[in-house]
């Protein structure tokens, strides 16, 4: 984002424990320096192929089939807002998608071409691929370029011109939709927006001025992102947290970046207890120490392994939201129906009361009649205790005789009726009961180990000088326990808009202070989300009870009469830690 403006907490220095959770959002997609070292490997590999095919698929790849004397191999590029990558791999059972226009026109202009480079545009997240096609009717080559940038992921294809004119877009981006670019067909291609910074291996020899010297622990890791190329929030917050265990700038770089510039490193990809993906590195950080993990000899395979496990585990999350919803509509639905044949059901009072009106027409003569009217007769009703008057409507154009076997027919049905709505409200209600087992044993169940126990700390609190509490979680697990344990139905509930981010939690302690108190909340919420380093950020808020967990995904709400707030994403200086 340009124009990022930064307001330092240098007064009463607060000192936060916990990195705020970006690892499994941040390291889904490679920051520009691992991405780096990726390209290299791709490039060794790729470079000189022959594009044989092309296709895309459902989830957003392109798919680019390639031969050489090695044999086949695919260039896998995922243009998914939340899983973009590009990789190798030798996997052929893949769904593919009917041809559309950007399929058809790479196979116009790359089938039967060379991959001639593959290069890293500067350290920035776009890769460059030139290809030479010898059966293209105009002579030269053509330039791929993938902008793995994370929701404005997208691909462009080029010609070669100095201009570089614009043959075809992934995602076509008019003026409306961004005010620094368009990519459009016939446009100039221009780069994404970037910024002048300093070479991380210019800095890691210590050739550039030392920023933990210049600036505080909490405006390091913004520094980093804004003055160092391929730094992004992920290494800049394990650089952050390196550096405050007492290491010089310079010596955690050359720790993060010397063994991929020796080709001596092994990648890992980490794994939440669920058993999703979390995220992709080499070095060591106390910030994912408890997840398990996998390891690969190359980035390639990792980002591979990577990618399909990752949609492995959402497609299966997929599927389970999909028989949730099936299974909440199917009881949403029996509900509906028993509340209908409730209020079929007769009342059994006003079933009695037509047999006993029935029963005095059938003793009238021996009755006296109280009164007499053109709707019917009030007489006294021997069989309540004490006798009680009671007007029995009677159809004039009926005989008394035949007015009784009316309240009598009327008496059977009802009863007749009630009989047949009770026994379909038992089998709703049975079926019911079963629906509910089926979609309890069918949700995923937290295992006793992954509880939060109650002893433990399982959030961040804060306190602000008014006496307000605001929690903060830690991952998944934590906000879920924030939601579903600490948070009482008038407390506030605060999360970045639509971004990755901690759950947060507003106990307000005086309503006076009430809207104050909900700005420092919000201001705290945008700070432990991936937007930290941005000038502002969009929260929303709303009252907890307005917050609903979602029992198939830990950690994931729906929320409603929701307000967002404007923000700076910063620890307020009247907040601290308890």
């Amino acid at each position: 984002m340009e124009g990022n403006s930064w307001i330092s907490n240098r007064e009463g220095k607060l000192q936060v424990n916990y990195a705020f959770p970006l690892f499994s959002e941040a390291m889904k997609i490679l920051e520009g320096l691992a991405l780096h070292f990726l390209i290299e490997e791709i490039g060794r590999e790729i470079e000189g192929v022959r594009i044989q095919k092309v296709f895309t698929t459902p989830r957003r790849e392109t798919w680019l089939e390639t031969y050489s004397p090695r044999g086949e191999r695919f260039l896998v590029i995922s243009l998914h807002p939340q899983i973009n990558s590009i990789f190798t791999t030798s996997r052929r059972e893949v769904e593919k998608e009917k041809p559309n226009n950007w399929q058809q026109l790479l196979n116009k202009y790359l089938v039967g071409g060379k991959i001639i480079s593959f290069t890293q545009v500067g350290w920035d997240r776009v890769v460059k691929i030139e290809i030479k096609n010898p059966y293209l009717p105009e002579e030269g080559n053509v330039y791929l370029f993938v902008e793995l940038t994370g929701r404005n992921t997208n691909a462009i294809l080029t010609d070669q011109s100095e201009l570089l004119h614009i043959l075809g877009v992934y995602r076509r981006v008019s003026k409306d939709q961004s005010r620094f670019r368009t990519l459009l067909p016939g446009e100039k291609y221009s780069l994404p927006p970037q910024k002048s910074k300093v070479d991380p291996l210019l800095f890691m020899e210590g050739q550039e001025k030392d920023l933990s010297l210049l600036y505080p622990p909490e405006e390091l890791q913004y520094q980093l992102i804004q003055q160092i190329d391929g730094i992004g929030p992920f290494l800049s917050q394990v650089i952050v947290e390196k550096v405050e265990e007492g290491k010089s700038l310079q010596g955690v770089m050359r720790e993060i970046i010397s063994p991929l510039r020796e080709s001596n490193y092994q990648i890992r990809v980490f794994f939440s207890s669920s058993g999703e993906p979390q995220g992709i590195f080499w070095n060591s950080s106390t910030s994912y120490s408890s997840l398990s993990w996998k390891e690969f000899p190359s980035f390639n395979q990792a980002v591979e392994y990577f990618h399909f496990s990752w949609w492995e585990k959402h497609e299966e999350l997929t599927r389970q939201k999909i028989k949730e919803k099936r299974w909440k509509e199917e009881l949403d639905f029996l509900e509906k129906e028993r509340e209908k044949i409730k209020n079929l059901i007769k009342n059994e009072e006003e079933l009695e009361e037509l047999k006993i009106k029935g029963e005095l027409l059938k003793i009238l003569p021996s009755l006296e009649v109280m009164s007499k009217t053109e709707e019917g007769i009030v007489v006294k009703n021997i069989f309540s205790s004490p006798p009680q008057n009671i007007f029995i409507s009677l159809n004039s154009r009926l005989s008394v005789n035949q007015n009784m076997q009316n309240y009598f027919r009327l008496y059977r049905k009802g009863r007749e009726k009630n009989l047949k709505l009770r026994e379909r409200l038992k089998e709703l209600e049975e079926k019911e009961r079963k629906v509910k087992k089926i979609f309890e044993q069918e949700l995923p169940q937290e295992k006793e180990k992954d509880k939060i126990p109650p002893s433990t700390s399982p959030a961040l609190r804060f306190k602000t000088s008014q006496g307000s509490e605001i929690w903060v979680g830690k991952n998944a697990k934590s906000n879920h326990f924030l939601v579903t344990k600490v948070a009482s139905p008038q407390d506030y509930w605060l999360h970045v808009r639509d971004l990755p981010g901690s759950h947060v939690i507003l106990k307000v302690k005086s309503k006076e202070n009430e809207e104050e108190e909900v700005q420092k909340a919000a201001q705290v919420a945008a700070y432990f989300s991936s937007v930290r380093g941005e000038s502002k950020a969009e929260v929303v808020v709303t009252q907890a009870k307005y917050v609903r967990p979602l029992p198939s995904q830990i950690g994931k709400v729906t929320y409603r009469r929701e307000k967002t707030l404007l923000v700076k994403p910063q620890l307020p200086k009247d907040v601290s830690l308890v």
